[in-house]
């Protein structure tokens, strides 16, 4: 393929990520998430190239999908049947992740399986220690989650631009022009994505709160936006030990 053409496409994608970006401005406007306050506030703009924006994004997606899996364990094998076989095709897709391809791959399936979370109720036919543990990480997970992905679609208008002169610069490079268009069709399937993430995490949040109130239980308090604004803090707090229900 002739770089001029390469460079042609990785423009009009450019274009579908910039109207993508102006679309998730206005769908988030006014929306409140766990440590953001209101999306239209500013964000602080934290360096990040576009290889590890991916990469944060696809770690966000995961942390969503082990929160669930901790509720799961809420509720008996019938009511959440569907949710394991969803979660046996993630696992899959996490299996074949080689680049931005299978990265695509890896967050659909996220998004399936954060929508079946959705069909769950907060009516638990029993609650122990184990359960309540479950619950904290549950929580934990999916707030990181939330605020990973809250943080991410602030600064997607700054990523594009950076995509945006990346084309630029990799005017003569073939190569390098086919890996940012790969990079590009990503972040704009991603812009697609993240909003079903975030409407599912917060209506499953919402049952992890119901669950909390009626067995008497106090919730971790959230993770600070601040300390998970990069891949490295964002790879830390999804290594630690996770907090339990109080």
């Amino acid at each position: 393929m002739k770089i001029s053409t390469t460079r042609r496409q990785c423009v009009m994608v450019l274009a579908a990520g910039a109207a993508s970006s102006t679309i998730l401005s206005a769908q988030f406007s006014g929306l409140k998430l766990p440590g953001l306050g209101k999306s239209g506030a500013a964000a602080a703009k934290v360096p990040m190239n576009s290889g590890d924006f991916i990469k944060y994004l696809t770690v966000a997606t995961g942390l969503g999908v082990q929160g669930s899996l901790h509720l799961t364990e809420l509720y008996p094998p019938e009511a959440i049947s569907e949710i394991k076989a969803l979660s046996e095709k993630f696992n899959e897709a996490q299996k074949i992740r080689t680049n931005e391809e299978t990265d695509t791959t890896f967050v659909k399936a996220g998004s399936f399986m954060m929508a079946a979370m959705e069909k769950l109720t907060a009516e638990v036919t029993s609650f122990d220690e184990v359960k309540r543990k479950a619950l904290g990480a549950a929580h934990h997970k999916i707030t990181l989650m939330m605020i990973a992905e809250g943080f991410a679609v602030l600064n997607f208008p700054a990523f594009i631009s950076q995509l945006q002169s990346d084309v630029v610069t990799a005017v003569t490079d073939r190569s390098k022009l086919a890996l940012l268009k790969k990079q590009l069709q990503f972040i704009v399937l991603a812009s697609t994505e993240l909003p079903k993430q975030i409407k599912s995490a917060i209506a499953v949040r919402g049952v992890v709160k119901k669950i909390a109130a009626a067995q008497k239980t106090t919730l971790p308090d959230d993770p600070k936006p601040e300390s998970i604004n990069t891949l490295e803090s964002l790879n830390k707090a999804t290594a630690e030990d996770l907090p339990a229900a109080g």
